[in-house]
């Protein structure tokens, strides 16, 4: 993001910007509407759907891989690939 003010120009990286602004993830957006700036983000990682606690949790209550993943990516199938 580059962000330019009365006393200069700034350029911040998405990792940074989401330090500075102390969110959980860089899943976010940055919009603007009669000078007033919205930032909105979800999750704590990637935004790739899979949370690592959480697959941890499952993982120690017995719970196979197979269905760990099938419980975060619903609509796919594991295959073997030859």
């Amino acid at each position: 993001m580059r962000i330019v003010g009365d006393r200069g120009t700034k350029s911040l990286t998405g990792a940074k910007l989401r330090q500075a602004l102390d969110l959980r993830s860089t899943l976010f957006t940055v919009s603007a509407t009669d000078g007033t700036f919205y930032i909105s983000g979800r999750g704590f990682g990637h935004g790739l759907g899979l949370s690592q606690w959480g697959t941890y949790y499952l993982s120690q209550q017995g719970i196979d891989y197979q269905r760990i993943l099938a419980h975060y990516y619903q609509n796919a199938r594991l295959t073997q690939i030859d």
